[in-house]
């Protein structure tokens, strides 16, 4: 089973679902806002892929953020706390199977091989 991880109200996250829902295939939605995130999901994810790209930097959330927190979002052992406080600044959506990424943003091409 896949699972999406997102905000409802972001428009990536509405094409993504809308995505998989068109090409009927079953998932599990998991909603930041609602739900929160782990430390250790952060850990385990930032373990598979660079930091870099779970840390959405050019959201309108980062810019809000103190100096402070976006020097701490330039590590990841830092990041985790800020990321937990401020789910909106995790990058969208992003689709596990079996916990392991498989795929970050958005992409219906990208989608389509994958599939």
């Amino acid at each position: 089973m896949l699972t999406i991880y997102g905000i409802p109200n972001c428009d990536t996250v509405k094409k993504c679902l809308d995505w998989f829902t068109k090409h009927k295939i079953e998932y599990v939605f998991h909603n930041y806002k609602k739900e929160g995130i782990t430390a250790t999901l952060l850990k385990d994810w930032m373990s598979q892929q660079d930091f870099t790209l779970i840390v959405n930097t050019k959201s309108a959330t980062y810019k809000k953020l103190s100096p402070a927190d976006q020097a701490k979002c330039a590590k990841a052992a830092s990041a985790i706390t800020v990321l937990q406080e401020n789910t909106s600044l995790i990058k969208r959506p992003i689709v596990t199977k079996k916990g392991k990424i498989i795929a970050i943003g958005f992409d219906p091409e990208t989608y389509a091989s994958l599939f």
